[in-house]
């Protein structure tokens, strides 16, 4: 849901007070001079509001205003971490608003997503989970038992500390599928009348920049310096792990989603 973004935060009015010098012997004439009667003493001004450093000025109490990566016409967004925390806030129940911000802003950290209430920002997915869920009470792994607790930690380590890097290499590896794949409508995505041909070439350029220094990433983590069949094989491992624990069961652990689904399905998506 997209909502209008004001970009401009009116900046606070400051006030000075403009004091004029008198000359020294005019300060000992005004110390003779007796307090007029009857004068009542200047009320302190009070302190002005606290400035709002947040892009949506005019929110509504209590409503998440969530900042990602563009939709495409086959993914709700670009980022897996974004995917995660709008799939969280949508099974949490919580309202909020996706900001069609153009990908124009980032957080204070330089990260997407990042969420903004009450005029406060909220920067990186796993942290704005976590807050989130303080804040409303509203734990999706209340259900599970300790012991579940362990697996589903287990299994996120698993995905993302092992399996992402397998993903990650495929995609540094084969960067036009994954613009394929995509479908990625940069006019409407970057707000601009430019025409697609254009973007989509400084658009690989742009990103091939990045997949570059993608595949660098992976082979400093030790992932990319195996063979291509042995990173096949990591991956099919993983994912036959958590097929066995889904098996015919509508979610990891039973009938309700938990944090370890919304998890899978993020990174099953890309």
């Amino acid at each position: 849901m997209a909502t209008e973004v004001e970009n401009n935060v009116p900046a606070a009015t400051e006030t000075k007070e403009i004091k004029e010098d008198a000359p020294a012997d005019n300060k000992a004439e005004e110390a003779c001079k007796p307090e007029a009667a009857g004068d009542a003493p200047v009320a302190a001004k009070e302190p002005a509001p606290p400035k709002v450093l947040v892009h949506k000025s005019n929110f509504e109490k209590d409503v998440v205003y969530l900042y990602q990566f563009s939709r495409t016409p086959l993914l709700p967004s670009l980022s897996p971490y974004c995917l995660k925390v709008e799939t969280w806030l949508r099974l949490a129940g919580l309202k909020y608003e996706n900001v069609d911000h153009k990908m124009k802003f980032r957080s204070k950290k330089g990260q997407l997503p990042f969420v903004e209430m009450n005029g406060e920002e909220i920067a990186d997915s796993q942290i704005i989970i976590k807050e989130l869920t303080q804040k409303f009470n509203n734990d999706l792994d209340a259900a599970l038992s300790a012991e579940q607790r362990n697996i589903a930690h287990a299994t996120i380590s698993m995905i993302e500390n092992h399996l992402v890097w397998v993903v990650m290499w495929w995609r540094t590896k084969f960067p036009d599928q994954v613009l394929k794949g995509y479908k990625v409508n940069l006019q409407h995505a970057l707000g601009t009348r430019i025409p697609n041909g254009i973007l989509n070439f400084f658009f690989k350029f742009a990103f091939g920049r990045k997949w570059f220094q993608g595949a660098k990433k992976v082979k400093a983590q030790g992932m990319g310096v195996h063979s291509a069949e042995e990173i096949n094989e990591f991956g099919q491992g993983d994912l036959k792990v958590l097929s066995d624990m889904l098996a015919d069961k509508p979610f990891f652990f039973g009938d309700e989603p938990t944090n370890v689904s919304i998890i899978g399905f993020t990174r099953f998506n890309y």
